[in-house]
């Protein structure tokens, strides 16, 4: 290809790569690892003795188990027994007085009593098991993170009550009296020898207990998403807005998210994982996520009247099992509609044991303008503490007059409001016990209950038989020509590795000699380029050659129009498996590669356009309305952009170096000023690495890629950015192609198929391949460091945002910010 080193110098690098891959990373993963699950069956002896109607109630607990159990989740699960924590356990978060007096309460077994008793505190109430069931609460996610951290389960579930967020060092509050996920972060970091711990709060309420507990601390990063109206919603804190960063040197590790309207929605929660949560996380690390489960923003739920539908919560749950190579731990804390809680737990835990994320369906975009705000004001306070939080760029106050016609952004200028009274106010004395929240009114829960029923009834559970199919073209090692890096090595060396890596024996080996018909090549190509390829295994080498020289980068053999319509063919059965619900995701090994042939031409070492023919195919067949490609190969799919661009079915996004259309194909059309479908991230001024693609995912690919809301992804899997390519030269680590695999398989099902283009580093292409099939396969990606952005990545990524925002309303976030800081 164009842009390559001299020849000689190419070779001589091709022949130093061993097609031995004894040394390749092995993965040390236990497939045979359960995810746990906890509880304690006696959790229904807490509820409010004097009100009946509490809504912190144990048909909240058995709700969740009796739907687990129908779904068949609970007999897959591995039971962990449940403990009382000690007290020196409870005083790890909190202090000796308030043990105290949450035990005295065990010894009262006069109603009128606890009532009084409860009346001193926020809303809460005891009963005589209320201290008891408290205790078992924190040892049941104590025995569940040391189970996770001690390798005995990859991830868990506690399924528990009494919830524990909101419950001060030195009193209980709101529902809460032990802090169950405090206690068990400062339990990891102190006893299980952890550096860094990420807790992550989805519940509607800011869990003001837990930044306590850590807001001076850098071992544990606390992430909170909550309603806060400008202060207005309960805790009706001044602290829970975005401008509490931490302090001291944990600056940064409190991200408070606030929420200032109601019935935000699944895109809204997305955007938020998207451009914050996930840039902050994965640069931060975590070897252990730790999810304050409330699905109290949860539809229907009257605390939160946010819209989150059950699946939803499935998908929040699966970006985070990429974290701390998988070692994840839900906890239970609020949740008020029964109905949704029940669904929205149950398909939390379905998604920890591994089965795909069910679809959310079309999100109602545009997203609510005070989301928008509130993102950029956290980005704003966060951005000098994290480094992936780059893409919004700066304006200084007072610059206007700079200002011309061709630099005008939109400008951002955050506001720190408190709207709330509680702050404002001496604590009370008493707080009421009874009538003291907020219920639907009937005919508003009956129409949630009519939404939340049909959601159920239309979300497809079904799960294929098999998990991944696996194909390989052995065929090609005819289709090969002295000291080329395109060569049957590369499909050799993944086998081998994946073999010795004991991933091939748990895929489904696909046995086919299908060749691509000539009216299936036609989807894609035309028919003077098939006449002409039909030809090929009657000319002579001389032929041959010439012929190959009226293409760019190319070259036949007599056998390789026959090998190159076998490797089409191959791609089909994989797609028939995944469409016709066999199998759930594929990885076909194939060569000849295929993004570069464009209707009528070969080019770039590929003959036939295997993805491009593979969609139109799966549109065809199965009556697709929405089908993904993503093309992450270095090179960008010029073919394969010039087949679907007119077709606004498929949505195709490419990542490739382009260096100012000097890098091959060398061409304009490779930039990002494409239509609407078509997504290019043009990257200049390289080496891009692992950071640089997981920004564009981030901020792009899967916004877009949910936006459209494809049913079928393929990818065109070229692992040629991958670190010492030698045509490539850029840095990617091969365990990120894992990490973008498991981003993609939330998507459609998880009907996701990858094929294989470019990549000619024998050993790095077989790790690559290694940890792309093993996230396929559901095991946890491996946890990446040392993220650095190249900054030339920075503005390509906003260039493309800029360009495709008034395309795509998720791209809602293109805006300068303040060159001022956080004050503390």
């Amino acid at each position: 290809m164009a842009n390559k080193e001299s020849e000689d110098d190419f070779v001589e690098k091709l022949q130093n790569l061993s097609i031995q891959s004894e040394h390749t990373e092995i993965r040390t993963f236990d497939r045979r690892l359960k995810t746990g699950l906890v509880y304690y069956e006696r959790m229904v002896d807490h509820y409010c003795i004097w009100d009946p109607d509490y809504p912190e109630s144990p048909q909240r607990f058995t709700a969740i188990l009796d739907r687990i159990t129908e779904l068949g989740l609970k007999e897959r699960c591995k039971p962990i027994a449940p403990r009382k924590a000690t007290e020196d356990e409870i005083l790890l978060i909190h202090e000796k007085q308030h043990f105290d007096e949450m035990r005295k309460t065990a010894d009262i077994k006069d109603a009128t009593i606890l009532e009084e008793i409860s009346s001193k505190y926020d809303a809460v109430y005891f009963t005589p098991n209320t201290f008891d069931l408290s205790l078992y609460s924190v040892g049941c996610v104590l025995n569940l993170v040391q189970s996770t951290i001690n390798n005995e389960i990859r991830n868990g579930f506690a399924l528990i009550r009494p919830p524990g967020h909101h419950a001060l060092a030195n009193e209980p509050c709101g529902y809460c009296f032990f802090n169950n996920v405090a206690i068990a972060a400062k339990y990891a970091v102190k006893n299980l020898r952890l550096k860094r711990v990420l807790i992550v709060d989805w519940d509607v309420h800011h869990g003001q207990a837990s930044q306590y507990a850590f807001y001076d601390d850098p071992s544990v990063l606390y992430f909170s998403f909550h309603r806060y109206d400008e202060g207005s919603f309960w805790p009706e804190l001044i602290e829970s807005n975005y401008n509490f960063v931490g302090t001291q040197n944990a600056k940064g590790f409190n991200v408070n998210v606030p929420l200032n309207e109601e019935s935000l929605h699944n895109g809204d929660f997305l955007a938020i994982w998207t451009n914050i949560l996930l840039p902050i996380a994965f640069e931060f690390n975590p070897e252990l996520v730790l999810i304050s489960a409330g699905y109290d923003a949860a539809i229907g739920c009257p605390e939160g009247e946010m819209l989150i539908t059950p699946a939803m919560y499935a998908h929040l749950c699966h970006s985070l099992m990429s974290l701390a190579n998988g070692k994840v731990c839900v906890v239970l804390e609020g949740g008020y509609c029964i109905s949704s809680l029940a669904e929205s737990a149950a398909l939390t835990l379905r998604t920890l044991l591994g089965d795909p994320c069910p679809n959310i369906g079309n999100i109602p975009y545009p997203l609510h303008n005070a989301l928008v705000k509130t993102v950029l004001d956290v980005i704003w306070a966060q951005r000098p503490f994290w480094n992936l939080l780059c893409l919004q760029g700066t304006f200084t106050k007072g610059d206007q007059d700079l200002m011309t016609f061709d630099n005008v952004r939109r400008r951002h200028t955050p506001i720190v409001e408190y709207k709330g009274k509680a702050a404002l106010l001496p604590k009370p004395t008493k707080y009421e016990t009874r009538n003291c929240y907020v219920v639907n009114k009937p005919e508003i829960r009956d129409k949630y209950e009519i939404e939340i029923k049909k959601l159920i009834a239309t979300t497809c559970l079904d799960v294929p038989s098999k998990r991944t199919s696996i194909i390989f073209n052995n065929e090609s090692e005819k289709h090969k020509t002295k000291s080329h890096p395109e060569r049957p090595d590369r499909v050799f060396v993944i086998i081998e590795q994946l073999s010795k890596d004991k991933l091939l024996e748990r895929c489904h080996i696909i046995e086919s000699s299908r060749s691509a018909s000539d009216d299936t090549l036609l989807l894609a190509h035309t028919e003077k380029l098939i006449k002409k390829l039909r030809n090929v295994p009657a000319l002579s080498s001389e032929e041959l050659s010439d012929f190959a020289s009226s293409f760019n980068d190319i070259y036949f053999t007599q056998e390789s129009y026959e090998i190159a319509k076998l490797a089409v063919g191959k791609l089909l059965d994989v797609v028939d498996l995944v469409l016709s619900h066999q199998c759930l995701n594929g990885f076909a090994v194939l060569r000849p590669p295929g993004h570069h042939a464009t209707p009528d031409k070969c080019s770039g070492f590929c003959i036939l356009n295997n993805v491009a023919i593979a969609a139109k195919y799966a549109i065809d067949k199965y009556n697709l309305k929405r089908l993904l490609i993503v093309d992450w190969d270095i090179h960008h799919g010029d073919g394969t952009q010039k087949i679907v661009e007119d077709d606004e079915r498929i949505l195709f996004i490419s990542l490739h170096r382009y260096d100012n259309a000097t890098y091959f194909p060398a061409h304009w059309k490779a930039g990002f000023k494409t239509k609407k479908n078509i997504i290019n991230i043009p990257w200049n001024d390289g080496p891009m690495g692992d950071a640089d693609y997981l920004l564009a995912f981030c901020n792009i690919v899967l916004p877009i890629a949910y936006n459209f809301n494809p049913e079928l992804v393929l990818v065109s899997s070229g692992f040629d950015a991958a670190i010492n390519d030698p045509l490539g030269h850029y840095e990617v680590s091969p365990a990120f192609y894992g990490h973008m695999v498991h981003m993609l398989s939330s998507l459609a099902n998880g009907k996701l198929i990858v094929s294989l283009e470019g990549g000619y580093n024998l050993k790095t292409i077989a790790e690559c391949a290694m940890h792309t099939v093993s996230a396929l396969l559901g095991d946890p990606p491996s946890a990446i460091d040392k993220l650095k952005v190249n900054q030339s990545a920075i503005i390509t990524l906003r260039d493309v945002i800029d360009y495709h925002a008034s395309n795509w309303p998720c791209l809602a976030f293109n805006a300068d910010l303040p060159d001022t800081e956080v004050s503390f």
